[in-house]
């Protein structure tokens, strides 16, 4: 038999030698399935194998509903405690800017009292804020509109 197949390897080209490989191990397999089948059938008819054997797949079911369980409760932890951190982290970021905010505030307003102690000291008349000019304009106007609608 192996002088036969040294032959055919040496005379048959390459693509019909893989070929014959391909039919040879499709064939090996199969035989050896249908073994394996015929042998675990005749273990099923037996009666007290084939109750030991749902069990023991039950069980093995159950195993693997609990282990699949175990492993989604673990990795939803693992989710939880990554946006946990995300948010720790965008607190303490929010907290550093709004402490920034507030400090550059306290500066301003120093400014703001520094530098109105200079003009009261220079003796020059404090300018006064636009808005204070618009509600004054406004407050004339609407006097004004008062007379008018009082004459009429």
């Amino acid at each position: 038999m192996r002088w036969l197949r040294e032959f055919l390897k040496k005379t048959l080209p390459t693509p019909i030698v893989n070929w014959l490989r391909r039919w040879m191990g499709t064939a090996r397999y199969l035989r050896f399935m249908s073994y394996e089948v015929s042998r675990r059938q005749s273990r099923l008819e037996t009666g007290s194998h084939l109750e030991t054997l749902e069990s023991r797949l039950a069980a093995r079911r159950d195993g693997f509903y609990q282990q699949m369980a175990k492993e989604v409760v673990e990795r939803t932890d693992l989710v939880l405690q990554q946006l946990d951190r995300k948010v720790e982290g965008q607190g303490a970021r929010h907290a550093e800017r709004l402490q920034a905010l507030e400090e550059e505030l306290a500066r301003l307003r120093v400014a703001v009292e520094e530098l109105g102690a200079v003009i009261q000291r220079s003796g020059a008349p404090a300018p006064e804020h636009p808005a204070t000019h618009a509600r004054e304009r406004s407050g004339r106007r609407s006097a004004e509109r008062r007379k008018l609608a009082a004459s009429d």
